[in-house]
């Protein structure tokens, strides 16, 4: 999981995914977000709530106010639009209902902005994978200022949320950095959300901070899981064109390919060498120039990326005709409905001969 990435997943600088959220009165910044498709952007309902200056965690879903976001472009700078809520997954206790004031931690609390961005669609999002223990993470203010980076640790990601405790220097999570994308490096890919901060406790009266004790709790904040994300978005239907589908394991395609790379490239340097130039022909990033994707990643990704069988099998044309053949035929490609052992109807990703 995570050598082959997707256009936009981690070439260059991982903080160019944050979406910066601004007041729609003041323009401060009030949170992040990240683009989720062609003309999406997700965040927290309480970074809208922000910027549209009601309580945090209103429940009601916004009517059509408009906020601000500014999206990273290409040339890199950034450009302003104006979005407004497309969905909204209110804050919500446990049980239901309304979150206490009180409350430290809740469930919910995401809005997906539909934004008025040029006409062919905001620039690609991350590359979204799920979230697991260990996995070392960095989050960035809203600003998205290079400097803000907080490096986290996930803990305990079960269910509705995920623990993230700070590295002991650098930024410290806290105002401005809710909605924005957990990124791993590892993963090549964002594996949640920042949702809050547990902060330094204050004075009851007057809410003057508390003189500090090591029994404190210190940079701790928790976030969403990709995987929770997915669960509460899915049935709003937007996640159909997200993410493909992972082939079945069983799947003669699947088994057929495997082969084949094991045959066209059986030493590591030349799977490595083969996988960097298909990861080029497809327009996406690529994982570690020394550590190869295993022959099983290799043919997923040939069977789940619309272009990558016809891409491998036009690199391979000249030096080895029959391997193109070979992985046509294996793909399904209906260009050969002779070879393939399941005469498939696969669509073919583009034209093969």
């Amino acid at each position: 999981m995570g050598w082959f990435g997707t256009a936009g997943d981690g070439a260059g600088d991982p903080a160019r995914h944050v979406v910066t959220v601004r007041g729609a009165e003041n323009g401060r910044t009030v949170g992040a977000g990240f683009v989720l498709g062609g003309d999406t952007v997700l965040t927290c309902a309480h970074v809208v709530n922000a910027a549209l200056d009601r309580p945090l965690l209103e429940a009601r879903t916004p009517a059509l106010d408009e906020v601000v976001v500014e999206i990273a472009d290409d040339a890199g700078g950034a450009r302003r639009f104006f979005a407004r809520v497309a969905h909204w997954i209110a804050p919500r206790a446990p049980g239901g209902g309304p979150v206490p004031p009180e409350a430290g931690e809740w469930l919910g609390d995401l809005a997906v902005l539909r934004v008025d961005g040029p006409p062919g669609g905001l620039p690609p999002g991350p590359r979204l994978t799920g979230m697991a223990a260990g996995q070392q993470v960095v989050a960035w203010h809203g600003s998205a200022e290079a400097a803000t980076y907080a490096r986290l640790t996930v803990h305990e990601p079960v269910g509705a949320r995920a623990y993230l405790d700070g590295a002991p220097t650098g930024m410290a999570v806290g105002p401005g950095y809710s909605g924005g994308p957990l990124w791993c490096g590892a993963e090549h890919a964002v594996v949640g959300l920042v949702v809050a901060h547990f902060m330094p406790p204050r004075r009851p009266d007057n809410g003057a901070p508390l003189p500090y004790s090591p029994q404190h709790l210190v940079r701790r904040s928790w976030g969403v899981p990709w995987q929770r994300v997915q669960d509460e978005l899915r049935p709003l239907g937007l996640l159909g064109g997200a993410a493909p589908t992972s082939p079945d394991p069983d799947d003669p395609a699947l088994l057929l390919l495997t082969e084949a790379i094991e045959d066209i490239f059986p030493s590591p340097s030349s799977r490595v060498a083969g996988a960097q130039r298909l990861a080029r022909s497809c327009g996406v990033g690529s994982g570690s120039a020394v550590t190869p994707p295993t022959p099983e990643e290799f043919a997923t990704f040939l069977l789940t990326h619309p272009r990558a069988l016809a891409a491998l099998a036009g690199n391979l044309r000249r030096s080895a005709p029959q391997e193109a053949d070979r992985v046509l035929a294996a793909g399904g490609c209906p260009a050969f409905p002779n070879c393939c052992p399941r005469r498939s109807t696969r669509p073919c990703a583009s034209t093969c001969a």
